[in-house]
């Protein structure tokens, strides 16, 4: 609940006056075969309106700080459409920091653990574009 009480506290600040209904929900996120994807799904809303993020955690021997470099580069890749926007920034309680991302739905591991499984298709020689090479470019 360490991020999500925080990511709360951020967008408590924003809070206009009107109307002011917050709840947010703190769990691991799993990839669709079960396994961690070390991020955590958070869930936020106001009144009616839901909005769903993940949050990655720093550690104290890996830490995200908005003046490191990675983090710099992160943010500027975010007009990038392939690449998971980052929304936020914040520190927990012990001063370690966290980034707030889009949701997304399985990790690069397992999606070539997916492909791995799926039976292999015969190359294509004719100028189509194959089945796998389409996927990963969609």
């Amino acid at each position: 609940m360490v991020a999500a009480d925080n990511y709360k506290r951020v967008f408590r600040g924003l809070d206009s006056g009107g109307d002011y209904r917050g709840s947010i929900s703190d769990s691991v996120a799993t990839n669709p075969d079960g396994t961690e994807m070390l991020l955590y799904n958070c869930e936020y809303s106001i009144g009616p309106l839901k909005s769903r993020f993940m949050v990655k955690k720093g550690t104290k021997h890996r830490p995200i700080s908005e003046k490191q470099k990675q983090y710099q580069y992160l943010v500027s890749l975010n007009n990038q459409v392939n690449v998971v926007s980052i929304e936020n920034f914040f520190k927990d309680e012990m001063d370690i920091g966290c980034l707030v991302i889009e949701p997304i739905h399985m990790s690069f591991h397992c999606w070539l653990r997916k492909l791995r499984n799926q039976p292999t298709n015969e190359p294509i020689t004719d100028g189509r574009m194959s089945p796998t090479l389409r996927s990963i470019i969609l």
